[in-house]
């Protein structure tokens, strides 16, 4: 699931990510999925400018029907082999 964040130059880019998911994961375990519900291992980081801040969001807030037009952009959506 793709997620557009600022993260404080004085935070750790992994660690933000790692308590994100590990705090999101208790959650849902918690409240819905009966602990079932885990994250992939890996993840992508794309840096961007806050010029680029509305494209990247709005192409996320349309993913679903980017998928179903084939209109997909491919290093946004790619995933490791």
């Amino acid at each position: 699931m793709p997620l557009v964040l600022s993260i404080p130059a004085r935070l750790a880019v992994a660690a933000t990510i790692g308590q994100l998911k590990g705090s999101s994961s208790h959650h849902i375990n918690e409240q819905y999925l009966n602990g079932t519900f885990a994250w992939q291992a890996e993840y992508s980081i794309f840096s961007i400018s806050e010029f680029e801040l509305d494209k990247v969001a709005g192409y996320i807030n349309n993913q679903k029907q980017h998928h179903a037009n084939h209109t997909l952009i491919d290093l946004l959506e790619a995933t490791p082999d």
